[in-house]
């Protein structure tokens, strides 16, 4: 076990400077980042994307004025066919 208590007979004034070394650094360590260059984006721009999201809006409306339009006729012709059936 260390000495932790000297007698004043044990220590001696020295005028010489002791540096003792630390176990770890203090200074900043600095860190070299490499850049990598990143690939030119080659996809479709935010106009080419509105104008696509634009047309499938107005395809779907399409869509959806035939879907409508054949549910009509459907429910027109159910209804012809029960009145059809309600006079017999």
């Amino acid at each position: 076990m260390a000495k932790s208590v000297f007698r004043p007979a044990e220590i001696k004034n020295s005028e010489e400077k002791v540096v003792l070394q630390l176990a770890k650094s203090f200074a900043p360590e600095v860190e070299e980042v490499e850049v990598e260059e990143e690939p030119e984006y080659t996809g479709p721009t935010a106009e080419d994307l509105r104008r696509e999201a634009d047309e499938f809006k107005l395809q779907w409306e399409k869509e959806k004025q035939q879907l409508l339009a054949i549910q009509r006729l459907k429910q027109r012709k159910l209804l012809i066919m029960l009145k059809i059936l309600h006079l017999m």
